[in-house]
């Protein structure tokens, strides 16, 4: 599944939005997209806390208060691919700025031909990204909707339970059939073994009770630890 939010406050320019999208989702990939639109602010971080993967973003800054807003969920979504809606109005200098990290840009009165190659050029450009960078900052999870991609760094651990793989993230988990073994071979160097049943983000711990033999995580999750795996724990916790 590929996840888009966009946010327009025009009711008309987001109907040829959603369709350019559909149009190029149908050219681009085989899978399931789900597209959710807003016409304020507030509207739109509602989404992102029924979604917190989000792939994809189309957000119109000349909204009250919406560059403030830009720039706290870029924080936090730095992978996603955005595509910006501007007019005259706004200086160039208030949204091209490192903090947002805009991917691409659509300025008003938008001409329909433009949105359709300014679309195209966007994804297009957004998954040869990934194909060259992918291995590297995603992990793909296979399901009946299609592909999911899960940034390395949303992952706080791997859980090994009713005979699958468990990915869990801030608000989601994913489950897929693999073994821990065979993820510890293509997974990055920072998630290590703690257990026979689970594999964590290091980068993610905050605190390492031996005696007790849990792991405290960043956000208040909590995984066991073996006493075999002890010992690379405390490699990683130097």
């Amino acid at each position: 599944m590929i996840a888009m939010a966009i946010l327009d406050q025009k009711a008309e320019e987001m109907k040829y939005l959603v369709a350019g999208v559909k149009e190029q989702a149908a050219r681009l990939t085989e899978d399931y997209w789900e597209i959710r639109t807003a016409l304020s602010v507030p509207e739109f971080v509602e989404i992102f806390k029924d979604h917190p993967l989000m792939d994809f973003s189309c957000y119109d800054i000349t909204l009250d208060g919406a560059i403030e807003k830009l720039v706290e969920l870029r924080k936090d979504y730095g992978e996603m691919g955005l595509l910006l809606i501007a007019d005259t109005h706004i200086s160039p200098l208030a949204y091209l700025k490192p903090g947002i990290k805009a991917d691409a840009l659509l300025m008003r009165p938008l001409a329909r031909q433009t949105m359709v190659d300014t679309l195209k050029e966007f994804f297009v450009a957004h998954f040869e990204s990934r194909k060259l960078n992918g291995e590297n900052k995603f992990f793909i999870v296979e399901s009946k909707d299609g592909r999911l991609s899960v940034p390395y760094k949303d992952i706080y651990y791997f859980e090994a339970r009713e005979k699958k793989i468990f990915l869990r993230t801030f608000n989601e988990e994913y489950g897929f059939y693999t073994t821990l073994d065979r993820l510890c071979q293509d997974i990055p160097a920072n998630f290590a073994r703690c257990h026979r049943s689970y594999l964590v983000n290091t980068d993610k711990i905050k605190q390492l009770l031996f005696a007790q033999n849990r792991i405290i995580l960043t956000d208040g999750f909590e995984i066991p630890l073996s006493r075999s795996y002890k010992p690379m724990l405390k490699e990683f916790w130097k």
